[in-house]
């Protein structure tokens, strides 16, 4: 697959195929919370693509909003230089947060207090 995805004579961009590994970028209004949802194409239908999940997007446009406060979904290939950075964010939050916890535990284990973690 493309990380650029062409689009054929269809409307559909050339990854947009059934079998297909696809992520679903879920993004908050404020652009500061990205997750990820990777799934299957299951089948394409005349303006619909159907995936696995059972969520349905507009192949002419795979992005949808969820409301002027919720953000928005945005449908990708795997290897879209969005969805591969959003997974590192992801990964880079998570170890950040899986130290932190291992920390705060063991300085308290400890008896040492260093007040509240900064934002």
């Amino acid at each position: 697959m493309s990380a650029t995805g062409g689009t054929s004579t269809t409307g559909r961009s050339d990854w947009m195929v059934p079998g297909a590994e696809v992520a679903v970028l879920t993004t908050s209004a404020d652009g500061r919370w990205p997750r990820l949802a990777c799934t299957t194409i299951d089948r394409i239908l005349k303006r619909d693509v159907v995936l696995t999940n059972g969520d349905r997007f507009n192949a002419a446009r795979p992005s949808r909003s969820r409301g002027t406060w919720d953000g928005s979904d945005t449908l990708l290939p795997t290897d879209h230089p969005r969805v591969v950075a959003a997974a590192a964010r992801l990964r880079f939050t998570r170890t950040r947060n899986s130290l932190r916890n291992l920390l705060s535990e063991k300085l308290f284990t400890a008896g040492i207090d260093l007040g509240p973690a900064p934002a």
